[in-house]
């Protein structure tokens, strides 16, 4: 039941008309892409909708990134509990809630396992930010129907928020029968440590 509602929601918000996105100029974007290159610690909160083959999830989401190290906290409703996942682009673990760890491996057949889904691994840290380098242009800044493919995943920007530049609020990633959902909460800056 709870896959089919997921999926219903899913559906209704592809029919809903999609957000005009940031106007940004050529001196606008060469700011953010500075910007975003001179911070590469970032974090935010918000709250995750997987599916896979019509099964997945939600969770809440606290995702918190180093460089390349990530650090995700994922808190799933009706008691399931919450696990956190450190992972880089080859190696993963994941720890209950009590921080024992439970499992470590190779990053895409982990997050495969505790997550049922797919993951665009190679991409996430680019995708999350709405931040490609190597795009000369950047279609999903000036139309909303646009968006990027990397490394066989689909990445569509639905809403934008400001702080302190352009950042995605909404975004989604699909590839075949696997499809993430994410909308962002809160930007955080993360200071130096």
């Amino acid at each position: 039941m709870k896959s089919k509602v997921l999926l219903l929601v899913l559906m209704l918000s592809a029919c809903a008309s999609l957000p005009k996105p940031p106007d940004i100029d050529a001196s606008q974007r060469h700011a953010r892409d500075s910007y975003l290159q001179n911070h590469p610690d970032w974090s935010f909160k918000g709250r995750l909708a997987y599916s896979h083959q019509g099964q997945g999830g939600t969770a809440q989401v606290y995702w918190r990134q180093t460089g390349n190290q990530s650090e995700i906290t994922l808190s799933a409703p009706l008691g399931i509990g919450s696990v956190k996942i450190r992972m880089n682009p080859s190696t993963a673990q994941v720890f209950d809630a009590s921080g024992r760890l439970l499992q470590s491996g190779e990053t895409q057949q982990l997050l495969q396992q505790v997550l049922h889904v797919a993951m665009p691994v190679a991409s996430l840290m680019n995708g999350m930010r709405a931040y490609w380098p190597e795009h000369a242009t950047v279609p999903y800044l000036s139309d909303a129907s646009a968006g990027i493919d990397a490394d066989g995943w689909q990445w569509r920007y639905q809403e934008w928020v400001q702080t302190p530049v352009w950042l995605p609020k909404k975004l989604e990633t699909s590839r075949a029968d696997s499809k993430l959902k994410l909308i962002v909460d809160q930007w955080l800056e993360v200071a130096d440590e």
